[in-house]
């Protein structure tokens, strides 16, 4: 047993650390240690002889460690000093001196961090991890003097021991970490309905929200905020919340299989988690189909593997171009089971029965002699027929929502005792049937009338229906129907040889490449800029659904600026006389640029106009995607709109309306305007706490990584001599060092932030309140209920920065302009 002595690093009166104001340090989150308010300037070293490891910038804080046994601890003077940006201290060392219990480390002016009504009480606190039975133990309490002796710090010495003796630890990572304080925080698997994740927060549906422990769930290293919508307990993480939803089903799944699913949302709050739901586990196959797919026709381009024959017999392939022919095609011939399987998953069915459907909907038992199923009738002559749905989406989608809700319905009626034996065979049978006989053929006849649709534009001149296509051809992604669409124009550009309307499956994925980058280099979200920056790899390749539903879509105008870019972009292209050469396979992404023709030449043309669509994308999403609106101008903007609807019930003029409502709100717009600054500093704040976030969760991925790697390499040598060094190298290691400042950091981050809140809070309450006042007189002069809806306006414009970083959702604006129009017209005809 090793044994380390402590002693006071100044004058003052010695506590236990659990008596510490800080939150932080009282509940040990830095380590063990000891509180001591200080009654002299001068702090010296509370080891008897250490090396200076660090000393923060704003100099109120350092660290030291033991020259003997390398114990690491911190010394921490005053709360909240780091505001003081180092005014009141004095270093008097440096890094890596060698030091003493009788040398000045820091002085510090303690009158003056009084007077500015900071605390000076002193943390000296000591990472429990670094040493195996690590114990810290307070010998002495009150008044003490520097260098009198306080505490002793106790830990196993290492001592020779055979290779039986060490045993690996083997650590969880932080994800499931953070699961398992969830599931217990909230109650565990009685008090769960539901769960699921949007693109940056674990949505978790409980029956009693009474039951939830906030402030553990809130203290997890991971977690950057909490907000509650109903029962919905909403989790901000970031950007990989995927990875917490993983972690958090295996520690349900452990538990219970069975989640009972009670979501009373109207049923238009439940569009785009229900999209989400479905899309986002299908993104890592849509990657892989893609890239799989470039590869092929990379290398089929540049000749090292051989494509299809005409006979189309794979076998009179080479192996390896028949395995890379197959691999190529059996993604997008599959798609549908994964569609109808993320479906089913997330509506909660029986997935099993999804995948039996989705199966049964592709079987190529359909096909006969080169035919795929039965005709039904004709529109025109386009053959509508039941077959199976090879390289389609929607349709089962929809057969999964069949099914579902089939199953549903069924299981209400039907006696238990033959419940097993028949449900399940007649929902089969009747989603099987409505999918080939209405489904299928309805959407089959969308998209063969869009296929059409989409040729005939490739005739109209100077690439006008080339730029409309390209237009449309994110939004046919996002209803799943662009595989389909293309599927049933490829026969005619195969017998051409060329197509020119291809050339917008190469400009259209590059419009929202530009954007997202747009988002990226403009917004001030830390976690906005990691999505961003880690979906164009996937987006470069023409795999655009991580760009849209994690960036351009949820906030609208990069999506469009994207789609208005690619049009104006392959114009260009299309004018010059390029089109895409087509031998029999599809490209996507960047890929397709070396199948431009009819000459290399026209590379250039394509690479030229691709520049066009990506500066006029990245800069109309920089100049005109408004990152967030501030508080003043949000407000501003909303008593406009009001000025409208008043001019129009009132019968005054607009500039009348105008005049009237700026003086009645003017009290309101003034103070805004006076505290602006308040709301910009938060801001600033916020995006530090961001960025330092993030820092630590890269340490601790690294952290993981090699405690992995150790893990594994002492595994494998379990019977031989350097077990017990690799071992021993396992157990010790962390990046604490590393991450101990940037935590500390955060902290006082936080501190910050929070005292900064209630002061933003009271001003947010307080003009809330004049603001809704005003709007209830207007709505009672007016007599005009509605008008009372935009107090919730004037909330999403007070709240815009917490809405911006996730922390709270917006509310519903329910302007109901039915009832808006009646009301004009029931006036005007009362005046007639």
């Amino acid at each position: 047993m090793e044994k380390i002595k402590i002693y006071s690093p100044v004058d003052g009166f010695v506590d236990a650390i659990e008596n510490m104001s800080d939150e932080v340090f009282s509940n040990k989150m830095l380590g063990d240690g000891f509180l001591v308010k200080p009654k002299s300037n001068d702090f010296y070293s509370f080891f008897e002889k250490a090396n200076v490891e660090m000393i923060f910038d704003t100099k109120h804080a350092i660290a030291l460690k033991d020259e003997k046994t390398n114990c690491v601890g911190l010394m921490h003077i005053g709360l909240d000093t780091v505001t003081l940006k180092g005014e009141p201290f004095e270093v008097k060392t440096k890094l890596q001196e060698s030091v003493g219990k009788e040398q000045i480390l820091v002085s510090a002016d303690l009158l003056t961090i009084e007077k500015k009504n900071i605390k000076t009480d002193t943390a000296v606190v000591f990472e429990v991890n670094q040493f195996e039975n690590f114990n810290f133990e307070l010998l002495k309490k009150g008044e003490v003097k520097h260098g009198d002796l306080i505490a002793e710090i106790t830990f196993d010495k290492a001592v020779e021991t055979n290779n039986e003796m060490i045993e690996l630890i083997k650590q969880e990572n932080q994800f499931l970490r953070a699961s398992k304080t969830i599931f217990k925080s909230v109650g565990s698997k009685e008090n769960i309905n539901d769960f699921y994740n949007c693109m940056t927060r674990l949505r978790i549906v409980v029956k009693d929200p009474k039951k939830v422990e906030i402030e553990k769930i809130k203290k997890i290293d991971i977690v950057k905020g909490i907000n509650w919508n109903g029962n919905e307990l909403q989790i901000i993480i970031g950007g990989t919340v995927v990875k917490l939803k993983e972690e958090f089903q295996m520690v349900y799944d452990n538990v219970d299989r069975s989640i009972k699913v009670e979501n009373k949302q109207k049923w238009y709050k439940k569009i785009m988690p229900t999209i989400t739901g479905i899309m986002m586990p299908t993104i890592p196959v849509l990657m892989t189909i893609g890239l799989i797919g470039a590869l092929y026709n990379i290398l089929l381009l540049t000749g090292a593997v051989k494509g299809l024959p005409e006979s189309g017999n794979v076998l009179e392939l080479d192996v390896m171009s028949g395995v890379l022919y197959i691999l190529s095609k059996v993604g997008l011939n599959l798609i549908g089971i994964i569609f109808i399987y993320t479906t089913v998953r997330y509506l909660k069915g029986n997935t099993v029965m999804a995948i039996f459907i989705g199966f049964t909907l592709i079987t190529p038992l359909f096909v006969f002699d080169g035919v795929n199923g039965w005709e039904l009738f004709k529109v025109g002559n386009t053959s509508i027929s039941a077959k199976n749905y090879v390289d389609s989406m929607l349709p089962f989608i929809i057969a999964g929502f069949i099914y579902f809700y089939l199953d549903k319905w069924v299981k209400t009626w039907m006696p238990s005792s033959i419940d097993v034996v028949f449900r399940h065979t007649l929902c089969y049978l009747f989603t099987i049937l409505i999918t080939l006989f209405a489904v299928g053929p309805i959407f089959g006849l969308l998209e063969e009338v869009m296929a059409r649709t989409f040729l005939a534009f490739e005739k109209l001149p100077v690439g006008i229906g080339v730029a409309i296509f390209a237009f449309l051809w994110q939004i046919l992604v996002l209803t799943g129907s662009h595989v389909a669409v293309v599927v049933a124009m490829q026969p005619a550009a195969i017998t051409l040889g060329y197509s020119v309307i291809y050339l917008g499956v190469l400009f259209a994925p590059w419009g929202q490449v530009a954007a997202s980058l747009g988002v990226a280099a403009k917004t001030k979200d830390s976690r906005l800029k990691q999505v961003a920056y880690a979906s164009l790899p996937a987006g470069i390749f023409g795999i655009t659904e991580p760009i849209i539903y994690g960036i351009t879509l949820p906030r609208l105008k990069p999506f469009i600026f994207g789609c208005i870019a690619s049009a104006a972009g392959v114009l260009v292209a299309a004018n010059t006389g390029a089109f895409v050469d087509v031998k029999g396979y599809f490209t996507m992404g960047i890929v397709t640029l070396l199948s431009i023709g009819p000459k290399p030449i026209f590379i250039l043309w394509a690479v030229i106009g691709l520049a066009v669509t990506f500066g006029i994308s990245f800069s109309l999403t920089y100049f005109f995607d408004v990152d967030r609106v501030t508080e003043y101008n949000g407000v501003k903007k909303t008593i406009k709109k009001i000025a409208w609807k008043y001019s129009k019930l009132s019968k005054n003029n607009i500039k009348k309306s105008n005049d009237e409502l700026k003086t009645m709100f003017a009290k309101d717009l003034e103070l805004l305007k006076t505290n602006q600054n308040k709301f910009i500093e938060y801001e600033k704040e916020f995006v530090k706490f961001q960025k330092i976030s993030i820092k630590i969760e890269k340490l601790n991925e690294k952290e993981e990584k090699i405690k992995d790697s150790l893990y594994k390499k002492a595994l494998r040598n379990k019977n031989k001599e350097e077990y017990k060094v690799l071992a021993e190298q396992y157990n010790n290691f962390n990046l604490n060092d590393k991450k101990q400042p940037l935590i500390t950091r955060k902290q006082e981050i936080v501190d910050g932030l929070d005292k900064q809140k209630v002061i933003l809070e009271e001003i947010r309450n307080n003009c809330l309140l004049e603001l809704e006042n005003k709007v209830d007189q207007l709505t009672n002069t007016l007599k005009f209920n509605q008008i009372s809806e935009y107090k919730n306006d004037f909330y999403n414009d007070l709240n815009s920065l917490e809405i911006f970083f996730g922390n709270i959702d917006k509310k519903e604006f329910k302007f109901d302009n039915k009832l808006y129009k009646k009301e004009l017209t029931k006036r005007r005809e009362l005046n007639a």
